[in-house]
């Protein structure tokens, strides 16, 4: 029995440490906090693409939030493919796994 560990489908608290981190990552599931950092960046990626003016200038108000969220993935251009982030996502969680 895992120590303070409660696990419930995708939602899950951990008291004791990354005993939750290496379970994510035996089944390819990402924590919250990456899952979340993960579908922000491909929300402001999205953004420049399109051509709506309202867009745009909510774009240039998060604009610093996406590169303060990005750098901790070591991804420099709001212009970055789908694939890029979800693989630099992936790659900082392994890190931080192994």
């Amino acid at each position: 029995m895992l120590h303070g560990t409660i696990v419930l489908g995708i939602f899950s608290v951990d008291f004791g440490g990354k005993v939750l981190c290496h379970y994510n990552f035996s089944v390819k599931r990402l924590p919250m906090t990456h899952f979340f950092d993960q579908r922000k960046l491909l929300l402001w990626s999205k953004l420049p693409t399109h051509g709506n003016s309202f867009l745009l200038s909510l774009l240039r108000l998060v604009q610093n939030r996406f590169y303060a969220v990005a750098s901790g993935y070591d991804i420099s251009s709001i212009s970055v493919s789908v694939s890029r982030i979800k693989s630099a996502v992936w790659a900082k969680f392994t890190d931080f796994v192994t």
